[in-house]
C-alpha cells in the first residue's frame, strides 16, 4: 500500500501540515463564472482552504501547486475585462451610486487603472472616451483595437502583457508616455506619428530596428534593454534625450555605443 504524504504549505499562520481528508476525491472541476474574483475555495477539500488563500482571502495558485495538484484547469479563469468593475469605477467618480450612468457619468473618468486582473478583452473601454492616464500593466491582452478611439490618452501603461501588434494605437498622437515593456513586440513602425512622446520603454521585447525612434524629438528617457538592436544612428538626433538604457542588446557593438555618445555628450547611456 502507498504511504501517504502530508504536504507542508506556508500560510498566515506559518508552516503546518495539512490533514489528510480520508477517501475524499476531488469534485467536478467546472469552472465558476469568470466574473468571480478571488476564486473559490470551496472548488476543493476544505482541509486545503488555509494552504490556497492568503490573508486576505485571495486564491494562490502556487500553493495549490504546492499541495500537488494538478491544475492545467484554471487557465480557464482568465478573465473578459467585466464590465461592471468599469461601472463602479464610474459610479464612484460620478457619484451616482444607484442611478442610471449617462454618457456624461463616463466622460468624468480621466484616470483607470485595471492591472493584474489576467484581462484579456478591453472591449468595455469604449466608454471612456475622456480617460486620459490608463494603466493595464500584468495582464493578458494581445488586441489594442479598443484603445483606438480613446484619442484623449496622454500616459498608457501596458508593461507585461502578450501585445505584438501596435497599428490599434497608431493615432493616440496625445501620448507623452508610453511603457510597453514585456511584451512580444519586433516591429515599432506603427508608433511613428507619436511625436509627444517624453518616455518610452520599450524594454524586454523584440526589436531589432529601432529607426522610428528618428521621429521622437522630445524623448527624454527611452528604455531598450534586453532586445537584439544592432544599430544606434537613428537616436543621433534626439537632443533631449537623458537616459538610454541599452543593456542586454548581445549582438550591439561597443564602437556603437562610443558614438552615440561622442553624438549625445549630455545623455546617460546604461550598457
Amino acid at each position: 500500500m502507498a504511504t501517504l504524504i502530508r504536504p507542508r504549505v506556508h500560510c498566515n499562520h506559518g508552516v503546518r501540515a495539512l490533514p489528510i481528508a480520508k477517501q475524499w476525491k476531488p469534485p467536478s472541476l467546472t469552472p465558476p463564472s469568470p466574473s468571480l474574483n478571488p476564486l473559490p475555495v470551496n472548488i476543493i477539500s476544505p482541509s486545503f482552504s488555509c494552504a490556497l488563500t492568503n490573508e486576505c482571502g485571495r486564491f494562490h495558485s502556487a500553493n495549490f501547486f504546492k499541495c500537488g495538484i494538478y491544475i492545467r484547469f484554471l487557465k480557464c479563469y482568465s478573465r473578459r475585462l467585466d464590465p461592471d468593475i468599469i461601472l463602479s469605477l464610474v459610479r464612484k467618480i460620478a457619484k451616482n451610486p444607484k442611478g442610471t450612468l449617462t454618457k456624461a457619468d463616463f466622460e468624468k473618468v480621466f484616470d483607470a487603472t485595471f492591472s493584474g486582473k489576467n484581462i484579456v478583452n478591453i472591449k468595455p473601454l469604449l466608454k471612456l472616451t475622456s480617460v486620459s492616464n490608463l494603466s493595464l500593466v500584468d495582464n493578458e491582452i494581445s488586441d489594442l483595437k479598443p484603445l483606438a478611439s480613446l484619442k484623449n490618452l496622454v500616459q498608457l501603461q501596458l508593461q507585461g502583457n502578450q501585445i505584438s501588434a501596435l497599428k490599434p494605437i497608431s493615432d493616440l498622437v496625445l501620448l507623452d508616455q508610453l511603457n510597453l515593456s514585456r511584451n512580444q513586440i519586433s516591429n515599432i513602425a506603427p508608433l511613428k506619428k507619436l511625436v509627444n512622446l517624453e518616455r518610452l520603454n520599450l524594454i524586454n521585447n523584440k526589436l531589432t530596428n529601432i529607426a522610428v525612434c528618428a521621429n521622437f524629438p522630445k524623448l527624454s528617457w527611452l528604455g531598450l534593454n534586453f532586445n537584439d538592436i544592432t544599430k544606434l544612428k537613428p537616436l543621433y538626433g534626439l537632443k533631449n534625450l537623458e537616459v538610454l538604457m541599452i543593456k542586454g542588446n548581445t549582438n550591439l557593438s561597443s564602437a556603437e555605443i562610443m558614438d552615440l555618445e561622442d553624438t549625445l555628450p549630455n545623455c546617460t547611456i546604461e550598457y
